[in-house]
């Protein structure tokens, strides 16, 4: 991976995420100012902003264990399979229960009586987020750090404008299609890292002299220079990178990978969405 995909892949996994955890925390909100408990609104937000301390912790813990990892291509192809199949898990669980997801909290929200329960409450729904995003983002995050804070700056930025203008000024934004798009980008985003863990792995298995027979030979190969425009290294190239997964050459082991991942994810997020909306 390089610079320009870590900071968009970045980007696209927190603002998701982050616009998630601000929905959550405005229903949370609405809830308590319909139950006449507006002043217990700071204790949502202590609960929120100790949640995202946590998380910060949390990435930072990561990129220690990183620096004494001795393989660490290994350590971060394996964190790339990891993040992928996470990020397919809550995607698709999300499609799943995202209809009731507002009625649950609301329903829970109700039930809660003192400061304490609503800080742990806040606390637990808002750090599940945060440990989602630092799990998503793990493998950009121990590659490149500089450009997967700005990556996490923008996404959170973003997502933070376009919560406050759904707020303040009554911009409307379809939720369903809202979380279809960007679980279609998170799924790109994913099988794109799947890809990159498999061509890592077969990298590491050729150094120890395994033969893979024709899954580590090359499946194409476009023979674009470093400083062509689409190849993947450049920001044009890099876009195209992360939205369908390309690359200027791949193992076929790496392009069947991808692929595949991309195909059962896409057909169970399509499959998910039919059944909601029947």
């Amino acid at each position: 991976m390089d610079s320009a995909q870590e900071l968009l892949s970045t980007s696209i996994i927190v603002f998701r995420e982050a616009f998630e955890a601000l929905l959550i925390v405005s229903i949370i909100s609405v809830a308590l100012y319909r139950l006449g408990r507006s002043r217990m609104q700071k204790y949502l937000l202590i609960g929120a902003v100790m949640a995202v301390i946590a998380g910060i912790v949390l990435g930072a813990f990561i990129l220690w264990l990183y620096g004494g990892f001795p393989e660490k291509e290994l350590f971060e192809a394996t964190a790339s399979i990891i993040a992928a199949i996470l990020i397919m898990t809550v995607v698709y669980w999300l499609t799943r229960v995202g209809s009731r997801l507002r009625r649950e909290i609301e329903a829970r929200v109700a039930v809660i009586a003192s400061a304490a329960g609503l800080v742990a409450f806040s606390f637990i729904i808002v750090f599940r987020e945060a440990l989602e995003t630092v799990l998503f983002i793990t493998p950009f995050l121990v590659a490149a750090p500089m450009a997967t804070t700005m990556g996490i700056v923008l996404g959170v930025l973003s997502a933070s404008i376009i919560s406050l203008l759904t707020r303040m000024v009554g911009l409307r934004i379809s939720l369903h299609k809202f979380f279809q798009v960007t679980s279609i980008l998170l799924l790109l985003v994913a099988s794109g890292l799947i890809g990159y863990s498999v061509h890592e792995f077969i990298e590491w298995l050729k150094e120890d002299n395994v033969d893979l027979g024709w899954l580590a030979q090359k499946a194409y190969d476009l023979g674009l220079p470093p400083d062509h425009p689409l190849h993947n290294k450049q920001p044009l190239g890099a876009v195209l990178a992360v939205l369908t997964g390309y690359s200027v050459s791949m193992e076929w082991g790496r392009l069947l990978a991808q692929t595949l991942f991309l195909v059962v994810g896409l057909a169970l997020i399509t499959k998910a969405y039919r059944a909601r909306q029947k």
